[in-house]
């Protein structure tokens, strides 16, 4: 059976390479509109082919980031991440996928959710090194909340 690490991890680079063909399509467009002849300039002020490469180029940029990053994935250790289970105060549960790229994506798997989360975010820093029973404080939206570990895959 698969771990629920393992299926939030292939979510991960299914989201990874969901970005990146989207990304290689609006890549393609600006290309096309930065080398499109109704793109030449009509004076010394018109800039709109200029802006149409920069954004070409920030594209490739962001394209060949997002394929470093399902190498990574694809390449590395199921155990060079950590999933951590969080209970708040009531007795609610939420998961975070500690990992070195991906912050901020939401991932499904399993019927459960998680987030993912890096080591230089506050809460991934506050997540380094801790184990099931330590608890730690999460200032959210201006309001202070104790989640308790309970568990870490």
């Amino acid at each position: 059976m698969t771990s629920l690490k393992s299926a939030f991890l292939k979510s991960l680079v299914q989201k990874l390479n969901e970005e990146l063909e989207i990304l290689a399509k609006s890549a393609q467009a600006a290309h096309e509109a930065a080398t499109h002849e109704e793109s030449k300039a009509e004076d010394q002020y018109d800039t709109r082919g200029l802006e149409s490469s920069y954004l070409a180029a920030a594209q490739a940029a962001r394209g060949e980031e997002l394929m470093k990053q399902i190498q990574y994935f694809s390449a590395i250790s199921e155990s060079e991440h950590s999933l951590f289970e969080l209970e708040d105060e009531d007795g609610q549960k939420v998961l975070y996928l500690l990992a070195r790229f991906g912050g901020g994506t939401k991932l499904s798997a399993n019927g459960r959710s998680a987030l993912v989360i890096t080591p230089e975010s506050p809460i991934g820093t506050e997540l380094l090194d801790k184990k099931p029973g330590d608890a730690i404080e999460l200032i959210s939206r201006g309001q202070s909340r104790e989640l308790t570990i309970t568990s870490v895959q």
